[in-house]
């Protein structure tokens, strides 16, 4: 149920920059919004396991620059 919340969330939020013309053309929230918490969580786990950052700044990098204008 949280999950599912919070996926609603970041679908809703990646729908409006779409609609703002800030998602690059041709991606589909829904599906971007389940990468990026994949993602996310897949770079804390690893930020943990390396006790080390670098893998949250790779994120933002890739997210942003990638999927993001």
């Amino acid at each position: 149920m949280i999950w599912a919340a919070w996926s609603k969330g970041v679908e809703i939020s990646v729908r409006d920059a779409a609609e703002a013309g800030q998602l690059r053309p041709g991606l589909v929230p829904g599906d971007v919004a389940a990468f990026l918490i994949s993602a996310w969580e897949g770079a804390l786990l690893r930020a943990k396991i390396d006790h080390d950052h670098s893998a949250l700044e790779r994120f933002k990098r890739v997210v942003f620059a990638g999927l993001f204008v």
